[in-house]
């Protein structure tokens, strides 16, 4: 009973962005729902240019079986994922605890503010990953023998198939837990099946084998570096308190308990090998592929189980009273944090999505390489694309003071080079920029949003847009649909 409540109130607490706070996509959701668009329209995905993981084949099945539309599928389904999380996590948890401390856990974990962040949005497969290795997890704690490895193989391959980094972090903790409980002939076989793990991971096999070029152990260490130790100011840092308050205090709770109470050691590997993915993805920073923030969410199992065990250290009636103003404190720290986290107050409009659906010049285009626009129109452009291998090309821009990042506009701006010859006549030749369609909306001219890649990290730029080129002769106005225009450069006119 008390989990289907937590399923149901967890359900809610991850839709309600789409809900209640979203038209349609939250920015990056349409990356990953490619796939799925692909699969229904043509049966491949060769026009993506990669091969889809099991969640998007799980999708699309679901489609072919139900015929609900894919956008509801896409929206929903790590939102239903991460609720029913909830499950394999109480049932994990009440193997090493007392069934009371296994609910407040597990009610901790339901509600912390970055389950919302993480599977709330359809930007990322890791929430089914994390549901199949958390199974995995359980299957080696519960069964002996044969029959636990042939399930924890199982739902770890499930997992592998899903996302790599849940399946690796499962592995790593089983592998460590196995070789310090192990005699010497079972710390040779973890050696040895760490090793045939590690190989498979960079073979053909593996369905993420592209991305896991992108993280070889060459990469890593060339990427390494002790200055990334200050790759955050402490305004950022402040603002990460401000994001991930409920965790924060959750890692206080943790430490005295750690301090005073003896502990499951399973759960003392689990915590170890999230600081340790903690710190690598710190001092090996990459954008898009590993970062702090996106390592926060292995830590809430551990640090849920932990505060639980000194929480219910209390009487019962102190127990609840303190476990609901924690949870309510998580719920309210991530409706501060979700603008951070998720974009939300820069999602598209409705109107905006009515212009692409219905322009006919949109419909009839093959490639968006030289149309300019924002982060989130650019992103949803691709949807409308026949060639979708070719990406838009990157934002670039300038910076001043080596503070403010600038969107640069001025490569949707012509310039004229003059060339003087050695005759002393002159050559007045006028290059064209580099983007030939513009797209402008009321949104973006309250605040555009970009991302942006500096040599450091990925910056997120808000900036409000004046319409330049309204007055540039250079530049038509092909399109317009409730004050979005389109326009098109012409050279001179």
């Amino acid at each position: 009973m008390c989990l289907a409540v937590l399923f149901v109130l967890g359900l809610f607490y991850r839709s309600y962005p789409h809900l209640y706070l979203i038209p349609r996509w939250i920015i990056e959701e349409e990356v990953f729902a490619h796939a799925i668009l692909e699969l229904i329209r043509t049966g491949t995905t060769f026009r993506v240019g990669y091969q889809p993981v099991l969640e998007q084949y799980l999708l699309y099945f679901i489609y072919l079986l139900t015929h609900i539309n894919p956008t509801t599928l896409s929206q929903y389904a790590n939102p239903v994922i991460g609720a029913l999380t909830v499950v394999p996590v109480y049932y994990v948890l009440r193997k090493i605890s007392t069934q009371k401390e296994a609910l407040v856990a597990s009610a901790l974990w339901t509600f912390n503010e970055n389950m919302i962040y993480r599977s709330s949005t359809f930007n990322s497969t890791e929430a089914l990953g994390l549901f199949f290795g958390l199974i995995a997890l359980y299957t080696y704690l519960n069964y002996f023998g044969l029959k636990k490895y042939i399930l924890f193989l199982t739902f770890i391959i499930l997992s592998i198939f899903t996302h790599v980094l849940p399946a690796t972090f499962i592995i790593g903790v089983v592998s460590l837990d196995m070789f310090f409980k192990g005699n010497m002939r079972n710390k040779i076989l973890t050696a040895i099946s760490i090793s045939l793990f590690v190989i498979f991971l960079y073979s053909p096999l593996n369905p993420n084998a592209v991305m896991m070029h992108s993280i070889n152990p060459v990469v890593m260490l060339s990427q390494f570096n002790l200055s990334n130790i200050f790759l955050y100011s402490l305004s950022d840092l402040l603002l990460g308190v401000s994001v991930f308050l409920g965790s924060v205090i959750l890692v206080v709770l943790s430490f005295i308990s750690i301090i005073l109470y003896k502990h499951n050691k399973l759960m003392l590997i689990y915590l170890f090998g999230c600081v340790s993915l903690f710190v690598v993805s710190w001092m090996v920073y990459s954008a898009y592929l590993i970062a702090p923030t996106r390592t926060v969410i292995y830590f809430i199992l551990p640090l849920s189980y932990f505060s639980s065990i000194l929480i219910c250290k209390l009487k019962t009636k102190t127990t609840f009273i303190l476990g609901i103003i924690l949870i309510l404190t998580m719920s309210l720290t991530s409706l501060n944090g979700i603008n951070t986290m998720l974009y939300v107050d820069n999602a598209m409009t409705i109107d905006e999505y009515e212009f692409l659906e219905n322009s006919d010049i949109i419909k009839s285009t093959y490639n968006f390489g030289e149309w300019w626009t924002d982060m989130p129109l650019k992103s949803s452009l691709l949807l409308f694309s026949s060639n979708l291998k070719p990406t838009v090309l990157p934002d670039t821009f300038h910076v001043n003071d080596n503070k403010n990042i600038i969107v640069n506009l001025n490569s949707t701006i012509s310039t004229t080079i003059t060339t003087t010859n050695i005759d002393g006549t002159i050559v007045i030749t006028k290059v064209p920029p580099v983007y030939k369609y513009i797209i402008l909306s009321p949104r973006m001219e309250k605040s555009a949003f970009f991302f942006i890649n500096t040599k450091y990290r990925t910056i997120q730029v808000k900036q409000p847009l004046v319409d330049i080129w309204k007055d540039m002769s250079d530049w038509k106005l092909i399109e317009e649909y409730k004050n979005i225009k389109l326009y098109k450069w012409c050279g001179d006119v």
